[in-house]
């Protein structure tokens, strides 16, 4: 929908096959949305990034070639103090910043 009227408004020539291709990175953040925030996240297990002890928090940075393109990945972990592995993000992060600026001020 949203693709096909881009299309539609820019007078874009384009046929089925490019259409379908352009289209599919909506496809996945409709997806993402209507799965919602996975159980493993720490917003659902209520882990405080900022609470954790030293070395509880790890960050694997990446950098790579597929096809001649270059890529770079970053990967933000969190254990908890039972060794369960959580996945965490900049956003998380964001979050409880957020939640400890909004109670102290």
């Amino acid at each position: 929908g949203l693709v096909l009227g881009c299309n539609r408004l820019l007078r874009a020539n384009c046929g089925p096959w490019k259409l379908f291709l352009l289209s599919l990175p909506f496809v996945k953040v409709v997806y993402d949305f209507l799965k919602g925030v996975p159980y493993s996240s720490i917003l659902i297990t209520n882990i405080d990034p900022y609470g954790v002890p030293p070395g509880a928090q790890q960050l694997q940075v990446g950098v790579g070639m597929t096809n001649f393109i270059p890529q770079i990945r970053a990967l933000f972990t969190i254990r908890d103090f039972e060794g369960n592995q959580y996945g965490a993000s900049i956003g998380d992060y964001f979050v409880y910043w957020e939640i400890l600026i909004g109670h102290s001020g």
